[in-house]
C-alpha cells in the first residue's frame, strides 16, 4: 500500500476581506509512505510534516487528502483518494532566559 498526503490549510473566513476570501489555499505535500498491509485490516501510518508547516499551522485544523493504491498479490492495483481533517499540536514556548 502507498499513501501520497497532500494538507491544505483552512479556507479565509466569510467576514475576511474579498482579496483573502478568492485567494488561493496553499497546498502542502508530503513524502509518500509504504506499508504493507493484510486484507481487510487498518494500518496507522505517521506522516512526517515540514518543521516550517508545523510552526506556522500550530493549533490549526488542516485538510489532508489522502491518495491511497493497494496492489495485491496477483497485481491488480486499486486507486482510492479520502479527504479527512488533522488538527495540528500545538507547539510549546520556550521561555526566555535572563
Amino acid at each position: 500500500m502507498t499513501v501520497a498526503t497532500t494538507l491544505q490549510a483552512p479556507a479565509a473566513r466569510a467576514s475576511a476581506s474579498a482579496a483573502a476570501a478568492k485567494k488561493k489555499r496553499k497546498k502542502i505535500k508530503t513524502k509518500t509512505k509504504t506499508a504493507t498491509v493484510a486484507a481487510g485490516r487498518a494500518t496507522p501510518l505517521k506522516l512526517k510534516i515540514p518543521k516550517s508547516v508545523a510552526r506556522t499551522s500550530a493549533g490549526k485544523t488542516l485538510t489532508a487528502t489522502l491518495r491511497i493504491t493497494a496492489k495485491d498479490a496477483a497485481g491488480y492495483v486499486k486507486r482510492t483518494k479520502v479527504t479527512r481533517k488533522v488538527k495540528l499540536a500545538k507547539i510549546a514556548q520556550t521561555p526566555l532566559l535572563a
